[in-house]
């Protein structure tokens, strides 16, 4: 057999001749036999037939195929590998005959790759616990060397997806099938933290073949817990009232809070009393433990506390409840002031948009031997402002009323001295420091650090990249000053805008969930709305104008394909006669050329 490894320079006629082969088939497999359309007489068996063949440099035919040169039959001298090379070409000359046979060898696939995850198969995945249902994280996408039908064909959860909060959704893009993973259903970390999925990506062989993907998704926590105290009231007895002495321990309380994190770290902290109790003793931040913390003597009575514990959140939640100190025996010539107030939990507060000559609390004078004496009393606050009213009808039961307007934002707390004077019988006098607590109402709305905004992003962005961070403050507290944003669309915005970008509802920050595209939008505005957790609810709005930096990614356009110029023959050098512009669709500049 003559082989010759030549460049192929077509006889002065050919015809072409198509085999076929599936990849993997075993070496000596028969493709076929060479035949001609000649009807030369030379040609009239093609057995009796020599031909010559010409092979293109670094082909790899010889190593692949073995053609016999008499009968022209073709066959295989190794397994083929299509992903290795999909097709074989040569010519074959008959050494008789005028007419040439162009030899097309197709290897046809057969589904011996899997779909394949980048190594490692395993990705760590962050989720807020506030993520709302249908909020998406990209996974990465498996790869199939074989063709379709056999290249991956869907991917989809196969263990670990407990009470189904997660789905997958899919996109083709360039023949690559992309994945994402879908929150399904609303999170709650304290019920699960975490979610170790197995994913497989399949291709659409019979049977088919797979890979798994190992994501590990862990739960964010947010601040949605307040703490708990181990009960709501507490009641401890001092049996030696006069055995206490500064520092001495007198109680503990403790609570828990199910957040993680500082979220879930719990200071403890007295609430102020209408008799002061509370500057009496003092308790431990961290374990809740209330020891006696004035030098006087500990007196032979109830004390009545309020502990407040406080998480660590970034808009903290609190909880409280109430101790109750009592000792063995009460002193009979004890005189004390008793004040009652009319807030709805019985502390020593006010509203702060309490109305002018509102009541605000009662304060009698009593000892052991009588419930009510008769006494003078009079009120004084800290700044002398003459803020509250102090009246009676009968010098026992005296009302504190409001007459002058109160902020909340602007004083958080009043302190008030009772004096009581000639109190009788046994004209002595008595005096009792109150803390009195202004209570938030819902009267300031959160308002942005700038009414606009001005940022920019890459055209090259990828989903869930960070764009700009606003930020609200609202002057109220708890509730009333915990802000929460969303973005808010109407009529006139840009539809695309909607599919680009999203905020954490908690931080405001904004980040890309889709690829964003200069030539369909450059500058699109976004409206963020700032919203308080109040009743009533008040809100507030900015706009962050986003600019889209783009990439060279589109040609530049003439207006139109064709100028027609006419030109004066006395035009001097240099002399302007046309001007052609280009329109890009963003702002690359141009350069022009004539040829």
């Amino acid at each position: 057999m003559l082989l010759l490894n030549l460049s192929i320079h077509y006889a002065s006629s050919e015809f072409v001749q198509r085999f076929s082969v599936a990849e993997n088939e075993p070496a000596g497999t028969v493709l076929g036999r060479l035949s001609t359309n000649s009807t030369d007489s030379t040609f009239a068996t093609i057995n009796q037939a020599r031909f010559v063949f010409f092979y293109p440099p670094e082909s790899d035919v010889e190593r692949a195929l073995a053609v016999d040169d008499k009968t022209g039959e073709i066959s295989t001298r190794k397994p083929l590998d299509r992903e290795h090379r999909s097709s074989y070409v040569f010519l074959a000359i008959p050494v008789e005959g005028s007419e040439g046979i162009r030899i097309l060898v197709d290897v046809i696939d057969k589904n011996d790759n899997p779909p394949k995850f980048a190594q490692p198969a395993y990705v760590e995945l962050d989720v807020s616990e506030y993520a709302k249902i249908g909020s998406e994280l990209p996974l990465p996408a498996a790869v199939d060397a074989d063709l379709p039908p056999y290249d991956v064909q869907k991917y989809q959860i196969v263990s670990g997806n407990v009470n189904n909060a997660f789905r997958l959704s899919t996109r083709k893009i360039n023949n690559i099938l992309y994945v994402n993973l879908k929150v399904n259903m609303p999170l709650d970390r304290e019920q699960r933290e975490r979610y170790i999925l197995k994913v497989s990506a399949s291709d659409g062989g019979q049977p088919p073949l797979s890979d798994v993907l190992t994501v590990n998704v862990t739960i964010v926590d947010v601040n949605d817990n307040a703490p708990q105290f181990d009960k709501p009231r507490y009641d401890f007895h001092v049996n030696d009232a006069h055995a206490i002495t500064f520092g001495s321990p007198i109680a503990a309380v403790h609570a828990k809070d199910l957040d993680a994190g500082v979220n879930g770290e719990i200071e403890y902290s007295l609430a102020p009393s209408a008799v002061n109790d509370h500057r009496l003793f003092s308790i431990n931040l961290k374990t809740g433990l209330i020891s006696w913390a004035s030098t006087e003597q500990m007196q032979a009575r109830h004390y009545e506390l309020l502990v407040i514990a406080r998480d660590g959140g970034q808009q903290p939640m609190e909880a409280n409840c109430l101790v109750m100190i009592s000792t063995s025996s009460s002193s009979v010539g004890k005189v004390w002031m008793r004040t009652v107030f009319l807030s709805s939990d019985g502390s020593a507060s006010v509203l702060e948009n309490a109305t002018l000559g509102t009541l605000i609390f009662r304060v009698s004078v009593s000892n052991a031997q009588k419930a009510n004496l008769r006494c003078v009393m009079s009120i004084e606050t800290d700044d002398r402002n003459d803020i509250f009213q102090i009246q009676t009808s009968d010098d026992i039961h005296y009302y504190v009323t409001l007459q002058k307007e109160l902020d909340r934002e602007q004083k958080q707390s009043i302190n008030v001295t009772l004096r009581a004077q000639k109190c009788s019988p046994g004209n002595f006098s008595i005096k009792e420091k109150i803390e009195i607590t202004i209570l938030d109402v819902n009267d300031n709305s959160p308002q942005f650090t700038r009414p606009v905004y001005e940022v920019e992003v890459s055209e090259k962005a990828l989903p869930g990249t960070s764009v700009f961070q606003v930020q609200a403050h609202d002057a109220d507290s708890g509730e009333n000053g915990r802000v929460h944003y969303s973005l808010i669309y109407d009529d006139t915005s840009d539809q695309h805008t909607s599919k680009w970008f999203k905020i954490d509802s908690h931080t405001g920050l904004i980040t890309t969930s889709d690829l964003v595209d200069c030539e369909v939008s450059y500058n699109p505005k976004l409206t963020v709305l700032a919203e308080d957790y109040g009743q009533p609810k008040l809100n507030n709005t900015a706009v962050v104008s986003v600019t889209i930096l783009d990439v060279n990614d589109n040609p530049p356009l003439f207006d139109k394909q064709l100028y027609n110029i006419s030109i004066r023959e006395d035009a001097k050098l240099g002399y302007c006669f046309t001007q052609g512009f280009s329109a890009h669709a963003c702002s690359c500049p141009c350069s022009y050329n004539c040829s």
